[in-house]
């Protein structure tokens, strides 16, 4: 597969939950809305029948169960780790993608053809400090060898 976005939702029991499953339907709407032929990748440490994810009531492409999970930022890495995409593009379950930005989250495919990963600036700045910020909200990953390396491979870090 070549281009596609990536979800994560964790659940504490591993069982699903109205807060993640309500935020992820909202966020799931909104990109397929404004990118009708996208592909969607879901990494969760919930399980629930393949045909609830992917049939029934998402119709994500690919899903990625990990009951191993942590509630932690570094997910977002495991989860890119797996990712069945060329490219991917990690989206937090709280963003809503509006019609207008559509054009601007497929850029993020074609900055991928030089670099391997896309970040966005954060909003540290605010806090008072001044310190390189990533928003780790919104990330782009070209599936390369150098990522693979990089990216943690442990659950110690």
């Amino acid at each position: 597969m070549a281009n596609g976005f990536m979800y994560l939702v964790y659940s504490e029991d591993g069982q699903p939950n109205s807060l993640f499953t309500d935020t992820l339907v909202k966020a799931f709407n909104s990109l397929r809305a404004s990118i009708p032929d996208s592909k969607l990748y879901l990494y969760t440490n919930i399980q629930v029948d393949d045909n609830h994810w992917i049939h029934d009531d998402y119709g994500f492409d690919h899903v990625v169960y990990d009951e191993n999970m942590v509630k932690s930022e570094i997910s977002k890495a495991y989860g890119l780790k797996r990712t069945p995409f060329d490219k991917t593009v990690y989206l937090d379950v709280d963003t809503l993608v509006h019609s207008g930005q559509s054009s601007s989250l497929n850029d993020i495919f074609d900055v991928l053809d030089t670099w391997d990963v896309a970040a966005i600036y954060g909003n540290y700045y605010a806090s008072g400090q001044i310190k390189p910020d990533i928003n780790t909200g919104l990330l782009g990953v070209k599936t390369v060898s150098y990522t693979h390396l990089t990216l943690p491979t442990n659950r110690e870090v």
